[in-house]
């Protein structure tokens, strides 16, 4: 789903053991869900593997 580049990032980041998911993306999706109704969550709820990282809030770095 996501893009190659990023994905890369991720794996490399599970193999050194310091991936993390940005708690406000994480929560951006959960209340995405959410807005489509409790059936819609709950769905999406049963049908993903929970997070395998820590949730952090992470901070862009001005390029």
């Amino acid at each position: 789903m996501g893009l190659p580049a990023a994905e890369e990032r991720f794996k490399a980041g599970l193999h050194d053991g310091t991936a993390v998911i940005n708690r406000p993306y994480y929560e951006t999706i959960m209340a995405g869900f959410q807005a489509h109704g409790a059936a819609a969550l709950a769905d999406f709820l049963a049908t993903t593997d929970p997070p395998q990282v820590p949730l952090h809030d992470l901070a862009r770095r001005a390029p």
